[in-house]
C-alpha cells in the first residue's frame, strides 16, 4: 500500500509535468492513440480468461506436467498474437491523420506511436508466465514489481522530461518499464515453478484451444468498446485536445480503479479454486463479496465526486476544468463497474463465458450507440453517459446469468433482493454525495490541502456509519466468521 500511495503521487506530478513542459495536447494525442491500439488487442482473443481458467484445476491438483503443457499453449499463442498485433500497428499509421483531429500530424506524432507500439507488443513476447501468478493467487508479486519498475522509471522521465522538454524522450524511457518489469516476473515464475519448460504443441492442439477461446471473445470485444472507444469518439467528434482535459480526470478515476481492482479482482481466481472444491459455498462467497464490494464502492467513489473538480482545479489550474456532470459520470461508471466484480468473478470461476456473451454484445453495442448519438449535442458527458447506460446493460445481464445459472434456489426471488440491495445502495450513495457536496462547500476558508483531508475524511466517516447501519445484518455475518476463524 505504501508503495502504491507513492506510485499514485508520483503518477501525478508527472502528469503536472507534462502539462507544463510540453502542454496537454500531448496528453490527449498519447491517450487517443492508446485507444487505437487497443483495438488491435482484439488479436488476444480473450486468451488471458480462458487460460487462467484451465490452470484453476491443475494447479489445485498438482499436476506440474498439466500447468506446463497449458502454459506452453499460451506461450505460443501470445508470440502469434504479437506478430498480428504488430502488422495491424504499423498499418493503422495510415489512419493517424483521420482519428487526431484538431492538433497538427508532424513526426514527432508519428514517432511517439511507434515507441507506443514497441512498447505493447515487447509485452506480448514476455509477460505470458504472469498468468500463472493471477491463476495461483499470487497477483501480489506481480503488483508489486509494476510499482516498483513503475516508481524507477517514473523518476527517470520526469529528470529526461525537464532536462530535454520532449515527449519521445519521455515515452522511450517508459519502454524499461515494460521490458524490465515483465522479464523480471518471467524469471520469477522460473524459480518459483521450476517445471516450466519449453515442449512443442502439436497444431492440433493450438487450434482446439483456440475454439474454445471463440466464447471468450466477445467478451474481450465489450471491454475494448467500454475501455477503447470513448477517447476515439471525442477525438474524431469533439477534439483531440479535449480527450487531453478529460485525461486529467481519468487519470483520478483510474487511480480509484487501480486501488479498487487490486482489493477486488483477486477474487475471481478465489472463487474459481472454491467452485472447484465444493460449489455450495457460491452462495455465501458471492453475497459477502458483493457486500465488500458495495462498502468499496461507497468509500472510493463518493470522495471521487465531491472531490474531484477542486482537485483538478488546484493541481492543474482552473482552466483544465470539465463540466460539473463529468465527475458524476465518472463516479457511476466506477460504481457500477465495481458492484459487478463478484458476478464476473463468479462467472469466470466457473467458467461460463458462453452466458457472458450476451451481456457483452448487448453492452458494446449499447455503448457505441448512445455515445454516438449523444455526442453531437453533449460532447464529452454523452459519450460517458454511454459508458454508464452500457455498464447498466452490463449489470442487469450479468445478475440475471449468475442467479439463473450459478446460484441455485428460487431465481426471481433472489434476483429482486438483489436489485432492491441495489437501489437501496444507489439511493444512500445519492443522498451521501449530496450532503457531503454541500457540506464541502462551505469549507471553501479553508486551504487546500486542509480542506481537501477534511473533505475526505467527512465523506468515509458518513458513509462508514451509513453502512454499518443500513448493512448491519451484513457486517455481523462478516465478524461472526472472523470471529469463528
Amino acid at each position: 500500500m505504501a508503495l502504491q500511495v507513492i506510485n499514485i503521487v508520483m503518477n501525478f506530478l508527472t502528469r503536472k509535468l507534462l502539462i507544463q513542459y510540453i502542454g496537454v495536447e500531448w496528453l490527449g494525442i498519447n491517450a487517443t492513440l492508446a485507444s487505437l491500439l487497443s483495438t488491435f488487442s482484439l488479436a488476444e482473443l480473450g486468451i488471458n480468461s480462458v487460460i487462467c481458467f484451465y490452470l484453476y484445476a491443475p494447479l489445485r491438483d498438482g499436476d506440474n506436467a498439466e500447468i506446463n503443457h497449458v502454459i506452453n499453449i499460451y506461450r505460443i499463442l501470445y508470440k502469434c498474437i504479437g506478430a498480428i498485433f504488430l502488422t495491424a500497428s504499423l498499418l493503422s499509421m495510415f489512419f493517424v491523420p483521420h482519428i487526431l483531429t484538431g492538433v497538427a500530424i508532424t513526426y514527432e506524432v508519428y514517432a511517439v506511436y511507434v515507441i507506443m507500439i514497441i512498447t505493447s507488443v515487447s509485452s506480448y513476447f514476455l509477460s505470458y508466465r504472469r498468468v500463472l501468478l493471477d491463476a495461483d493467487q499470487k497477483q501480489y508479486m506481480a503488483k508489486k514489481n509494476d510499482i516498483f519498475w513503475g516508481l524507477i522509471c517514473g523518476v527517470a522521465q520526469i529528470i529526461l522530461l525537464i532536462r530535454f522538454k520532449s515527449y519521445v524522450v519521455f515515452l522511450s524511457a517508459g519502454i524499461l518499464k515494460t521490458v524490465g518489469s515483465n522479464l523480471y516476473l518471467y524469471r520469477k515464475c522460473g524459480r518459483l515453478y521450476p517445471f516450466l519448460g519449453i515442449q512443442k504443441c502439436s497444431m492440433g492442439e493450438l487450434v482446439k484451444t483456440v475454439k474454445k477461446m471463440k466464447e471468450a471473445f466477445f467478451i474481450q470485444i465489450a471491454s475494448y468498446v467500454y475501455t477503447g472507444t470513448d477517447n476515439l469518439i471525442i477525438s474524431m467528434f469533439v477534439n483531440t485536445v479535449q480527450v487531453g482535459y478529460l485525461s486529467n480526470y481519468a487519470i483520478i478515476s483510474n487511480t480509484v480503479k487501480v486501488i479498487v481492482r487490486s482489493i477486488l479482482y483477486p477474487l475471481t481466481p478465489i472463487i474459481g479454486s472454491i467452485v472447484c472444491k465444493d460449489s455450495t459455498s457460491s452462495k455465501k462467497v458471492f453475497r459477502l463479496c458483493t457486500l465488500a464490494a458495495y462498502a468499496i464502492a461507497g468509500m472510493s467513489c463518493i470522495p471521487l465526486l465531491v472531490l474531484s473538480q477542486d482537485f483538478v482545479c488546484s493541481v492543474f489550474g482552473g482552466g483544465y476544468l470539465l463540466g460539473s456532470m463529468i465527475p458524476i459520470l465518472l463516479a457511476g461508471d466506477i460504481v457500477m463497474d465495481v458492484i459487478q466484480i463478484p458476478s464476473c468473478g463468479l462467472i469466470k470461476g466457473m467458467g461460463l463465458f458462453r452466458h457472458e456473451n450476451r451481456a457483452c454484445v448487448a453492452g458494446a453495442l449499447t455503448n457505441i450507440i448512445v455515445s454516438l448519438l449523444l455526442v453531437q449535442r453533449y460532447g464529452i458527458a454523452g459519450v460517458l453517459g454511454g459508458t454508464v447506460v452500457s455498464q447498466i446493460v452490463f449489470f442487469i445481464i450479468r445478475s440475471i446469468t449468475v442467479f439463473r445459472h450459478c446460484l441455485a434456489g428460487d431465481t426471481e426471488n433472489k434476483i429482486k433482493g438483489y436489485y432492491r440491495d441495489f437501489v437501496k445502495f444507489l439511493s444512500i450513495f445519492i443522498l451521501l454525495s449530496a450532503a457531503c457536496q454541500k457540506i464541502y462547500q462551505h469549507m471553501s476558508g479553508l486551504a487546500f490541502i486542509l480542506r481537501f483531508l477534511c473533505g475526505g475524511i467527512l465523506c468515509e466517516i458518513l458513509f462508514c456509519f451509513a453502512f454499518i447501519i443500513f448493512w448491519n445484518k451484513g457486517m455481523r455475518e462478516i465478524c461472526r466468521l472472523l470471529f469463528n476463524k
